[in-house]
């Protein structure tokens, strides 16, 4: 298991959860142009709406909501 990870790491620059992390918070971007968070949290894998806010607003420097284009939140 310590070579897969250490390949991973050579290949990605970084371990398996973190990559992981950052690619469900890349298609959370996408989802929330069209989606609500509560909607999103779920469908990219978190349990709850704060612990994705709280991923995405470490991973991103601001909360969701200031991803949604303001056309979307009329």
């Amino acid at each position: 298991m310590k070579t897969l990870q250490r390949d991973f790491v050579r290949e990605f620059g970084m371990p398996y959860t973190q990559w992981r992390t950052k690619q469900r918070l890349l298609a959370a971007r996408v989802l929330l142009c069209f989606t609500p968070v509560t909607q999103v949290a779920p469908l990219v894998g978190y349990a709850s709406p704060s612990a994705f806010i709280t991923a995405y607003t470490k991973e991103y420097g601001h909360t969701p909501g200031r991803t949604v284009p303001r056309a979307s939140r009329i």
